[in-house]
């Protein structure tokens, strides 16, 4: 959907200055004609975000008035500037209202992560083992996507130079997930490094870059499936050891895919 926020209220200075000046004779049909081909024209620089209908009335309106200055005076865009100015007061206004309200849950999610810095903060046992709610869509999905990242270079690791015991590139990958999945699942962000990089570096990245919409969602406890991811990583690990090669691709491409299809796939 195009903004039109900026030329909605740029017309309303215009006309609020228009009248205020209060032009005569070949002023006020230079100002007027400026205005009606600067906001008003089908196709100007800056042109309101108005209906069709409401838009010939007042080109019609216009026209008049450069005809008959006496009859119409600073007047003259009324019908354009009360529909405008309603546009701004009711849309503006909860779009501003909204931003809010998610900059104030952004803040939030980040002082749950930082609750040992904050002794205002500090949670009770109970709070401490409780997840965030509610809880941000972008956090969720990029957790996703790095375990997927680190769950395919594993599996390639494995492919090129075989799994078994000896720790490799690919069992270090499986025992971050482990880590960071076991560490969400009981307390959320309070413990995770990995939720300190999401939820500081690459979620205002995302945001900035606009790549995804910042969203939150309420009722929404990840903690099953944080848990069961965390125990299929388990089952990887534990394939591996005892050289289950069938069952540590299964068990892996599986949870690879998944993930992906989590990280890509929006949450309503």
């Amino acid at each position: 959907e195009q903004e039109y926020s900026q030329e909605n209220l740029a017309f309303i200075l215009s006309i609020d200055l228009f009248r205020m000046v209060d032009p005569k004779n070949m002023e006020y049909i230079d100002a007027v004609t400026a205005i009606r081909d600067n906001y008003l024209t089908p196709g100007a620089p800056w042109e309101v975000n108005i209906g069709f209908d409401l838009r010939n009335k007042q080109l019609v309106v216009i026209e008049n008035a450069l005809a008959n200055e006496e009859m119409f005076g600073t007047m003259c865009f009324e019908l354009a500037y009360r529909e405008v100015k309603e546009m701004l007061r009711r849309d503006t206004f909860r779009r501003f209202k909204s931003a809010v309200a998610l900059t104030g849950r952004v803040i939030e999610a980040r002082y749950v992560a930082l609750w040992c810095c904050f002794r205002d903060q500090t949670p009770t046992i109970k709070s401490f083992f409780t997840l965030p709610n509610p809880s941000n869509v972008v956090h969720y999905r990029l957790y996703r996507l790095i375990a997927s990242i680190l769950n395919t270079v594993a599996l390639i690791d494995f492919g090129l130079n075989g799994g078994g015991k000896d720790i490799g590139v690919g069992h270090v990958c499986l025992l971050v997930n482990l880590g960071t999945l076991t560490l969400r699942t009981i307390s959320g962000p309070r413990m995770d490094p990995m939720s300190f990089i999401v939820i500081f570096v690459l979620e205002p990245l995302v945001r900035y870059l606009r790549i995804w919409p910042t969203k939150f969602v309420t009722n929404k406890s990840r903690r099953w499936g944080e848990g069961m991811s965390a125990l299929w990583t388990l089952g990887v690990l534990v394939s591996l050891y005892f050289q289950l090669e069938v069952l540590v691709y299964v068990l892996g491409i599986t949870q690879t895919l998944t993930g992906f299809v989590h990280a890509f796939s929006d949450d309503k």
